[in-house]
């Protein structure tokens, strides 16, 4: 016997109704179970705020597709999302690189750079393994 849940009954249970609303994009994430279907009530509200959100797991949970799943559905979807993978940069360059550097900072600093990061303008940046 199949028994289809009502709409209240999957509420009292619960579950958020993500999978019900055609105006959430779900990036491709895939699966139905309720611990995933909170993230996901979750990653719906905070994509509609202007909020920092932090991101957390082991790698391999898919903290990425959230971090795109929630630009897909912000008010910031036409512009670009930076992903920065921190553990790729050595701990001594990080700062130069994301925010940049004036010639003769440092050894090895021949001339200025322009920052990494252009904060004044409305990008998500998403920042994997970064022990910062």
């Amino acid at each position: 016997m199949i028994s289809a849940q009502t709409p209240a009954a999957k509420f009292e249970s619960g579950i958020p109704d993500v999978l019900d609303m055609p105006e959430f994009d779900r990036f491709g994430i895939a699966g139905v179970s309720r611990g995933l279907l909170k993230v996901l009530e979750t990653t719906r509200k905070v994509s509609k705020s202007n909020s920092s959100v932090l991101i957390t797991g082991e790698s391999g949970t898919g903290k990425e597709l959230i971090a795109r799943a929630i630009h897909r559905n912000s008010s910031r979807s036409k512009g670009p999302m930076v992903v920065i993978n921190c553990g790729a940069i050595p701990g001594e360059l990080l700062e130069s690189e994301l925010f940049g550097h004036e010639k003769g900072a440092f050894t090895g600093a021949l001339r200025s750079r322009t920052a990494g990061l252009r904060l004044q303008t409305k990008e998500l940046f998403f920042w994997m393994k970064s022990g910062i």
